[in-house]
């Protein structure tokens, strides 16, 4: 998990996409449901903590592995 989210934060723009990607499937279901809803274009999302974030996890599972 730490480095999944490691390379969502260091990946340029993979957590944009996965982001315009729910978006967009969104948009679909509730056109088909007969609801219109729209949203302006959102900026982009700094990811930069899910880095920090995943090295992190990595360090607190190694040391609670240690201790053991």
């Amino acid at each position: 998990m730490g480095i999944g989210l490691i390379v969502l934060g260091l990946w340029p723009g993979l957590l944009q996409a996965c982001a315009e990607g729910i978006n967009d499937v969104s948009k679909l279901l509730f056109m088909r449901m007969g609801a219109g809803r729209s949203r302006g274009k959102q900026k982009p999302m700094e990811a930069y903590w899910f880095a920090l974030a995943g090295v992190m996890m990595i360090l607190l599972t190694l040391l609670a592995y240690l201790q053991r």
